[in-house]
């Protein structure tokens, strides 16, 4: 049987926006204009397996920066928006969990780009399973503070 439910952890807002970010992605937002970012933490079970799923809304100024901080995240190992549960300590009594090799989706909003990562929580994780890819694309739907 084929379920997925989320679960809030954490949610919040933030004017700076470089500082929730990593790679190649902080670098870009260190050279615009960012006018925000809203960040949601989700403990998921996706067919009854546990995962986790962290949700970065980064906004701009004007669609153009948008789509250009979305050409660098989207790129393989060109970082991405820090997870705001693992932050701030609010996964509870499971080890935060590692965004290595997670599933991943993006999609511009008019001047926002949302990012997801999804990644299986305990256990190793690929980009590619079906089951993370499943919650990441449904994530790009849930709603961030």
């Amino acid at each position: 049987m084929r379920s997925l439910q989320f679960a809030l952890r954490a949610a919040d807002r933030d004017q700076r926006c470089a500082s929730h970010a990593f790679g190649d992605a902080q670098a870009s937002l260190q050279q615009t204009s960012c006018s925000g970012v809203r960040r949601a933490s989700y403990a998921a079970t996706v067919d009854g397996r546990e995962a986790a799923v962290t949700v970065g809304i980064v906004e701009f100024p004007d669609a153009a920066q948008a789509g250009a901080f979305k050409a660098v995240a989207d790129t393989p190992g060109g970082g991405g928006i820090l997870d705001l549960a693992s932050e701030t300590g609010k996964w509870g009594a499971t080890p935060a969990p590692r965004f290595e090799n997670a599933a991943y989706t993006s999609r511009i909003e008019g001047t926002s780009v949302r990012v997801v990562q999804a990644v299986w929580a305990p256990g190793p994780s690929t980009a590619d399973d079906p089951g993370l890819a499943r919650a990441a694309k449904a994530a790009l739907d849930l709603p961030a503070q």
